[in-house]
């Protein structure tokens, strides 16, 4: 599913550059089109049109197949509703099957109409969990309806799988978000009521970003004692406090530098030392990661 989803993603981003072009240069993004078409209406149409469809199926490969029939009936019974309309000002304006009238394009798209809410309504037939897990299936242990002791819930880009009590995650499970090559979130560990709180170890992984954090949390932040390091090997080990270094750490950089002492949302503050990649020595106090003269 993750391979689906990259090639859907590259798609997009090619159709987007494309539809970015011919709103700048027409004749280049429709060049097959003959001159007199090569305009901004057909690029819309176009690219337009297929920037949206690659839209909804990256919806659909990130929750559940369902979503689609919701998004099209949406989408499309909203442009039904806009043909009748025009369809009663300007009548030629509007397409539909033999000669063109007011009451065959009343008829034929209130046809059209309620296919189209039918379609989008069948996904409600299916019973899906209220959760952070987009239109997630669970399965696993439940209690007077409820989630409660061991189970999984999931969705085509992410699962937690773990502990739960009173439908809420309670006690240790794992949970995976996971958007092909722009993103990737896991954390393993310790939950309180649907969020982190005890130890647990979360990676993130998002285009340029790769960081990895171990220690405690406190109502899903890190807080307390705690270890970052990140995708060039700079590490952080110290004291957390409302998701930042706060208190006392120790920074040690992938070019030798090191820092001891008092730390301030990911900067140095307050008393501490500081050791260059030269040896140079840097101690005293700190304001707002500069060393006071």
């Amino acid at each position: 599913m993750t391979m689906l989803v990259n090639f859907f993603l590259t798609l997009t981003i090619i159709v987007l550059i494309e539809l970015l072009i011919g709103l700048v240069k027409p004749r280049w993004a429709v060049y097959w089109r003959p001159v007199e078409r090569r305009n901004r209406w057909s690029v819309m149409k176009v690219w337009g049109s297929s920037l949206l469809f690659l839209f909804i199926i990256l919806i659909t490969l990130v929750t559940r197949w369902p979503i689609f029939f919701m998004l099209i009936g949406a989408i499309f019974g909203l442009v039904s509703i806009f043909a009748i309309l025009i369809g009663l000002i300007k009548p030629a304006k509007i397409r539909c099957i033999g000669k063109t009238t007011r009451w065959k394009i009343i008829w034929q798209y209130t046809l059209l109409l309620i296919v189209l809410f039918f379609i989008a309504g069948l996904p409600a037939s299916i019973e899906y969990e209220q959760d952070e897990i987009v239109m997630g299936i669970y399965e696993g242990d439940k209690q007077d309806g409820l989630k409660d002791g061991k189970g999984k819930i999931s969705n085509y880009s992410g699962f937690y799988n773990g502990e739960w009590k009173s439908d809420l995650r309670n006690g240790t499970g794992k949970e995976v978000t996971n958007f092909g090559f722009l993103a990737k979130i896991s954390y393993n560990g310790e939950w309180k009521d649907n969020q982190e709180e005890g130890y647990g170890e979360q990676t993130v992984q998002m285009l340029w970003l790769d960081a990895h954090y171990e220690g405690q949390w406190k109502n899903g932040l890190r807080h307390g004692e705690g270890t970052f390091i990140d995708r060039d090997g700079n590490v952080y080990k110290g004291q957390w406090k409302n998701d930042a270094p706060n208190g006392q750490g120790t920074f040690t950089l992938a070019n030798g530098e090191t820092y001891v002492g008092e730390v301030k949302d990911w900067e140095r503050h307050g008393q501490g030392k500081a050791v260059d990649p030269d040896g140079k020595v840097l101690e005293g106090n700190w304001v707002e990661d500069e060393l006071e003269e």
